[in-house]
């Protein structure tokens, strides 16, 4: 059937039930982000794209949902670096579109221009750049069900000159897997081994004497307390941080400002003052050290 190209995107996203797009709206992909609305496909805007990446992930992760990720070619694009790699090895299926310079153009240094395939080669568990306006369709059903089966983000790379052409085109057949719900065998060995295990364990219970592992028990407590003890004195002792080998650092901060409180005396003061059923979650770096 005939229809532009950006309707044929549409389409195959409402087939695999994509509802969400996290980015910035930019002129390389307007045509298709014009069809949102209509589409029932809720646009999330966001005011860096790398957030719009995390969200994505999180999305997906909480909801079991795969969504998209989009932005405007070059350094909108490279913007989705950190959170790309992150969904990665979170084994998050994520859409990443990346629009590219047109094809008449791509490799001459126009605006902006990103080698955005290399860029994401090590982030994506599968990549491919439509060139053909007609398979459109084709080539982003593949990349999202690569996204899916490998538990990871795909990308599509799409020139921006591939948007309102109008072709002759067949929407693919949207193939959906099962996760496999095992073999009746296996099935059938497993239940027996855990069964090859109660058994044991019951015949081992019912042979121990009442007081098997006394011996030694009580020294054991003495060491796992005496050890704590020294552990909280000794962290109760670290007012300050110390200086690496070469270095005066902290030693000049101490001179310079000796009224401030040091991190680890704020640390210990917060701890003092927080309710022992209190959840801490805190970002990566040396402040978790």
């Amino acid at each position: 059937m005939k229809m532009t190209t950006e309707e044929a995107f549409i389409k195959v996203l409402q087939k695999h039930g994509i509802e969400h797009a996290f980015g910035i709206i930019g002129s390389a992909f307007m045509p298709i982000s014009d069809y949102f609305p209509q589409a029932g496909i809720t646009f999330w805007d966001v005011a860096h794209e790398c957030n719009g990446g995390y969200m994505a992930d999180g999305f997906t992760r909480t909801t079991g949902k795969m969504s998209m990720i989009i932005g405007q070619n070059g350094p909108g694009i490279t913007n989705f670096v950190t959170c790309v790699k992150t969904a990665y090895w979170n084994h998050t299926p994520m859409l990443l579109i990346t629009p590219q310079a047109a094809n008449k153009s791509i490799g001459q240094g126009g605006f902006q221009e990103v080698e955005q395939m290399a860029c994401f080669k090590d982030m994506v568990a599968y990549q491919e750049e439509v060139r053909d306006p007609t398979r459109i369709a084709e080539v982003l059903n593949r990349v999202i069900i690569k996204a899916k089966r490998m538990s990871a983000p795909a990308q599509i790379n799409i020139p921006r000159d591939i948007w309102t052409q109008v072709v002759d085109i067949e929407l693919p057949e949207i193939i959906e897997f099962e996760l496999p719900v095992g073999g009746t065998d296996a099935i059938s060995s497993a239940a027996k081994l855990l069964s090859d295990a109660r058994q044991v364990a019951e015949q081992i219970l019912s042979r121990l004497d009442e007081k098997a592992g006394d011996a030694g028990r009580e020294e054991r407590r003495k060491l796992i307390a005496r050890k704590k003890a020294v552990w909280t004195e000794t962290l109760y002792s670290m007012d300050f941080e110390q200086d690496d080998p070469g270095t005066t650092w902290n030693e000049r901060v101490r001179a310079r400002q000796p009224d401030h409180m040091s991190p680890r005396k704020a640390w210990r003061a917060i701890m003092e003052v927080l309710p022992e059923e209190a959840i801490i979650s805190s970002d990566i770096g040396n402040n978790c050290a």
